[in-house]
């Protein structure tokens, strides 16, 4: 009796073995429920967990460096027509021309500052670029004076006849290793700084070489001149920062997409078969279960003897 049960146990034991090693070709997992391997069970929800976060890092950078591109195109754009604005105010205050050339050069120039208020406008993604937290309202309107009011440096500001606590209106992404990244420009930086319903700082300067070239005045052209050009600077400033940011988001996909591949590698380590070493295992293991079937026909065989 106890050989047989012995022999029961023993095929029962195999049994199981080549049901475990079936199903791990199937699935192509080492484990299928937690209880079959707790410890790397374990492993591979920290390793997925890992993972998730990483991949959300990715897709906090990729959409950085969108918003950060479309940014840089705009202020491109706009250093072109202050380039082109400099160019005209220097000629108007330096060349003697006719009634109808400076009134070519104004009209011109009021075209370009229209331009500069759309810019000022750029959207991406249904989203205003310039407009700090308020990224559902336009910055400017269309004469130039300021919709909203963007707050540029943490500090105490008058509301309503009160000292209220605001802070500056930077929109942060999560990166990853512990950094975040500003990804939006602010508007007042870029066009200069005025109150809600006053002129941009930019649309003023435009207002003034307008006004000049309407009068022919020469200093008031070139007082307007030599403005624009403090304002390419400024613009130049700017997109140095967005090309410094960029560098880093560079890098930091970089870090991420390392960071992702060795993640993934053990999590395969901790999770996936060898499948040669398994397809062996189920072999020795059918191998042996067959054996055993032999073997326990011929011990467990009766005849009549035992009947009678």
């Amino acid at each position: 009796m106890m050989m047989i049960n012995n022999l029961m146990y023993n095929l029962g034991k195999t049994s199981k073995n080549v049901y475990k090693y079936s199903n791990q070709i199937q699935t192509g997992k080492q484990f299928q429920f937690p209880s079959d391997a707790p410890v790397n069970a374990a492993k591979s929800i920290r390793y997925k967990t890992d993972i998730s976060k990483v991949e959300q890092y990715q897709k906090n950078t990729e959409d950085a460096n969108e918003i950060l591109k479309a940014t840089e195109s705009a202020i491109n754009s706009y250093n072109e027509i202050l380039g082109r604005v400099k160019e005209l105010s220097t000629q108007a205050a330096n060349t003697t021309y006719g009634i109808n050339d400076m009134q070519a050069i104004r009209e011109e120039v009021e075209q370009l500052k229209a331009e500069v208020v759309r810019i000022a406008n750029t959207e991406y993604n249904g989203k205003y670029l310039f407009s700090g937290y308020k990224t559902d309202q336009r910055l400017l309107n269309d004469d130039g004076t300021y919709n909203i009011d963007v707050i540029i440096k943490d500090g105490m500001y008058e509301e309503n006849g009160e000292m209220v606590e605001k802070t500056e209106e930077t929109i942060n992404y999560d990166i990853g290793f512990g950094g975040k990244l500003q990804v939006n420009t602010l508007g007042p930086n870029v066009f200069g700084k005025a109150d809600v319903g006053e002129k941009a700082g930019i649309i003023g300067v435009f207002d003034q070489l307008i006004a000049g070239l309407a009068s022919d005045d020469k200093t008031m052209i070139r007082q307007a001149g030599g403005a624009v050009e403090d304002y390419q600077q400024v613009e130049l400033d700017a997109l140095a920062d967005i090309g410094a940011r960029m560098n880093r988001l560079a890098l930091t996909q970089n870090r991420l997409t390392s960071s992702l591949s060795d993640l993934e590698e053990a999590l395969s380590l901790n999770e996936d078969i060898d499948y040669a070493e398994v397809i062996t295992k189920l072999a020795s293991e059918k191998s042996v279960y067959n054996a055993s079937l032999m073997t326990g026909a011929k011990v467990i065989q009766k005849s009549l003897i035992d009947f009678l």
